[in-house]
């Protein structure tokens, strides 16, 4: 099988996470990295086999078949029509867009040109929520009508400045939250009803 070239861009700290997996991945190569800071993008491409490091994802294009978008939500849409219009696939971190229009675009421009657009929620293929599923599909524990989740996490650190900004979009629930959404829709299909409460300690972003 012919190998996916693939494009790195946004080299903060997700993109460093992400990294860690690249080496259990068949078939994909990794050919270019962009940061508008030169010296992440060198940091990321130091660990990997000379790929094309720049400061500006247009000039990607040629080097890439499909491309990884780590960068802050608002950037998320210009990015990713950019290569949509390019015929590059798109593997685009969580949110997708920052506005419902912003993500039905996209998702039209991609089908439009025939490329492939994925939403980055890695939860559904962790080993124990797939064991979950399994459990709920077999109907071993009878059938599920109502579905919780809990959660506590502190996701404001003084290294990444943009959090705290308008631009972030969505504030905890992009940032987090959307990921057990994903999970409820996955497990219960289409909701009848559904409830949201939560509470601030400290300093709000």
């Amino acid at each position: 099988m012919k190998k996916i070239r693939l494009g790195l861009i946004g080299c903060g700290g997700m993109m460093k996470q992400h990294a860690k997996g690249f080496n259990l991945v068949e078939n994909v190569e990794i050919t270019a990295v962009c940061d508008v800071i030169k010296e992440k993008a060198e940091e990321v491409a130091s660990v990997l086999d000379n790929p094309y490091v720049t400061t500006d994802y247009t000039t990607m294009v040629d080097y890439v078949d499909a491309i990884l978008c780590v960068l802050p939500h608002d950037l998320h849409f210009s990015c990713g029509v950019f290569f949509a219009r390019h015929k590059k696939h798109i593997l685009m971190e969580k949110p997708l867009c920052n506005t419902e229009e912003e993500c039905l675009r996209l998702i039209e421009i991609c089908e439009e040109e025939k490329v492939v657009l994925m939403c980055a929620y890695p939860v559904r293929y962790w080993p124990g929520i797939i064991k979950l599923k399994e459990l709920v599909d077999s109907g071993e524990y009878g059938k599920v009508i109502q579905m919780s989740v809990w959660t506590e996490q502190l996701t404001k650190t003084a290294e990444c400045s943009w959090r705290s900004d308008s631009r972030l979009g969505g504030g905890q629930f992009f940032s987090h939250g959307c990921h057990y959404v994903d999970l409820l829709l996955w497990f219960l299909g289409k909701p009848v009803m559904g409830s949201h409460f939560g509470s601030k300690v400290g300093t709000p972003w």
